[in-house]
């Protein structure tokens, strides 16, 4: 019998998370969530601190999860380590935060996410990076 894998729902891009009273997660630094985050860049190739935090459901068996990042050219910005995972928040829930913290993008442009799930492509969404600041309308 094969194990049943978890399917990716979504990714969020952010800086940051930090855990929180009553098993939640703060966002800090958000830029969106695949594929309509935008993030903006003072300089190309200076590095940031970037964050994906995967959710997935229907896994019933621990699972290996990693991300690949594609420049717009589609070459291979960086391939993250495999991380062992298992659903742990709800019956076949989990949430795994893969953390870039000196990443250098050199190319502006839609890059992809690739999750691989037990070395099987299980998502593939797209982001987008540009150089400047981005205009956000104050609310008040």
């Amino acid at each position: 019998m094969s194990a049943t894998l978890p399917t990716v729902d979504y990714v969020i891009a952010c800086e940051s998370v930090r855990p929180d009273l009553g098993n939640k997660l703060n966002i800090l630094g958000f830029y969106g969530v695949l594929p309509r985050a935008h993030i903006r860049i003072a300089e190309w190739e200076s590095p940031i601190n970037l964050l994906f935090m995967v959710s997935t459901h229907g896994g019933v068996e621990k699972f290996k999860i990693q991300l690949r990042i594609k420049q717009p050219d589609a070459s291979e910005l960086v391939l993250s380590i495999a991380v062992d995972a298992e659903p742990a928040i709800a019956p076949g829930n989990a949430v795994i935060v893969f953390e870039f913290p000196s990443i250098a993008f050199k190319q502006e442009g839609e890059h992809r996410i690739e999750a691989l799930v037990n070395d099987k492509l299980a998502y593939e969404k797209s982001f987008f990076i540009g150089k400047g600041l981005l205009d956000i309308p104050a609310v008040r």
